[in-house]
């Protein structure tokens, strides 16, 4: 079906993180959310938004600690856009500080 692939592709995004294998981390996290993003009506939206957060905090942190520093604050925008009240109960935008600037 229409929702096939979704678990999967989330686990390979979590497991490539665990394991601290940033750079694939990065490609498998941003893919799973640029694949999964858009509203499905076979897949439990509950989920779906859980998966979607986790894996776009994975891909953040991925990003920051390869020293993408650009991209993660653009993730970390992105989440503070998509959803203020959590990512000031998480101090998402306490990184934007604490971050340095790259180069």
């Amino acid at each position: 079906g229409m929702g096939e692939g979704f678990e999967p592709d989330y686990r390979r995004c979590d497991r490539l993180f665990q394991l601290n294998l940033y750079a694939r981390a990065i490609q498998e996290c941003e893919g799973f959310i640029e694949k999964w993003k858009e509203p499905r009506s076979n897949l439990n939206s509950q989920l779906q938004d859980n998966f979607l957060r986790s894996a776009a905090s994975n891909a953040l942190r991925a990003n920051a600690e390869t020293g993408h520093f650009t991209k993660a604050r653009e993730l970390v925008k992105q989440m503070i856009r998509a959803d203020p009240e959590r990512t000031r109960t998480r101090h998402l935008d306490v990184l934007l500080t604490v971050w340095p600037v790259d180069g």
